[in-house]
């Protein structure tokens, strides 16, 4: 048993999902560790990692967006 055909599938669809989720995945987990690091009281532990990571993630995709649109338009005018 193998993943590798689990990972293909994903990878013959878009190319881009693998990067995208490990990405994710890995500001999740700098956020989650950042937040452990910072807080002072484990009650916040939580809240902290979970708003950095969601304010993180969604930074990166409105760049990305942004990135995509840019593109988008310049070739439209040329």
């Amino acid at each position: 048993a193998s993943v590798g055909p689990l990972i293909g599938l994903p990878i013959d669809f878009d190319p881009s999902i693998l990067v995208t989720g490990f990405v994710g995945t890995a500001i999740a987990l700098g956020c989650f560790s950042g937040a452990a690091i910072i807080t002072k009281r484990r009650e916040y532990l939580y809240l902290g990692g979970l708003t950095s990571s969601g304010m993180s993630i969604l930074r990166h995709e409105t760049v990305c967006l942004l990135k995509n649109a840019g593109d988008k338009k310049r070739k439209r005018m040329s």
